[in-house]
């Protein structure tokens, strides 16, 4: 069994070791490259996932012996509205709890920050992510009844939502 634990980015993380998760996840499992605006995003975190309310960036961990298995961002797109960004956990510990520890986190600050609508976003390819999301209670809606500020991940074809955090 797979131990972890979840925590909170800090400086003391290495932004690296992140974005070496997501790109080896994106190469390997569905041949795809990582993109520069998501590099950029994950070399300025403070700014990407910043919370005002809270002084704190909402964007979490889940480490293995100190290394980065998984991660998840809530990015704040108004005072009610939020989108998860960068869900991602290394193949060999998917099924252990990582993934809905790690969303646990991100609805706890959701939660934390009033937010009442959560976001995510995926390719149709992903078919596990996608099964996840309704499992833990998603609908699924058109790339039209997203809101303003929404940011687009051009290879993203499913949308879905979460009302009603509180």
């Amino acid at each position: 069994m797979h131990q972890f634990s979840i925590k909170r980015f800090s400086p003391q993380i290495d932004h690296n070791e992140i974005i070496d998760l997501i790109k080896n996840i994106k190469q390997d499992e569905f041949n795809e490259k990582l993109e520069p605006e998501t590099i950029a995003s994950l070399q300025n975190l403070k700014n990407f996932f910043y919370s005002k309310n809270h002084q704190s960036i909402n964007f979490w961990v889940a480490l293995n012996n100190e290394q980065v298995v998984g991660c998840i961002g809530l990015k704040l797109l108004n005072d009610s509205a939020a989108e998860i960004k960068r869900f991602f956990i290394q193949k060999k510990f998917r099924g252990t709890g990582i993934s809905r520890a790690l969303m646990t986190a991100a609805f706890d600050e959701a939660k934390k920050e009033k937010i009442q609508t959560v976001y995510v976003a995926t390719g149709s390819i992903n078919e596990r992510a996608i099964h996840f999301y309704q499992k833990y209670g998603f609908q699924e809606i058109s790339q039209k009844e997203l809101p303003a500020g929404y940011v687009f991940d051009p290879l993203d074809d499913r949308f879905f939502v979460k009302d009603k955090l509180s």
